[in-house]
């Protein structure tokens, strides 16, 4: 009796994916200023070994968001993200969603930054 075993070759994953956090989450803003905040990439202790671009989802019209660098981060590195708001933003309570996107295509959970927007507040 003969008896054949096929081996099949696959790419075995050891990493988890990845999160992000933002610290400060949370700011007060007057109109035309511009506030920054850190965005920063971690995963667990098996890494992850994709670029990982940053996104800014949900956010008012009336604001601006950029982040430094926004793309090329590793699962330890941290971005600047820069949020300013125009005059035509009422004054309230604004969230803006912030994901990372993987270079396979893995996408981390949204984690959110609260604005308080206020023409007349003191800081």
């Amino acid at each position: 009796m003969l008896v054949v075993f096929y081996i099949v070759a696959t790419e075995l994953s050891f990493y988890s994916g990845f999160t992000i956090s933002i610290s400060p989450k949370i700011g007060i803003l007057t109109v035309g200023d511009t506030m920054q905040t850190s965005v920063k990439v971690s995963s667990d202790k098996n890494g992850y070994p994709y670029a990982v671009s940053l996104v800014a989802a949900s956010q008012h019209s009336g604001m601006e968001t950029s982040f430094n660098p926004q793309s090329g981060l590793t699962s330890t590195s941290a971005s600047i993200m820069t949020i300013k708001v125009n005059s035509t933003l009422p004054d309230g309570n604004y969230s803006i969603n912030v994901k990372g996107i993987g270079a396979d295509g893995y996408e981390s959970e949204y984690n959110y930054y609260n604005i308080t927007l206020c023409r007349n507040c003191k800081k």
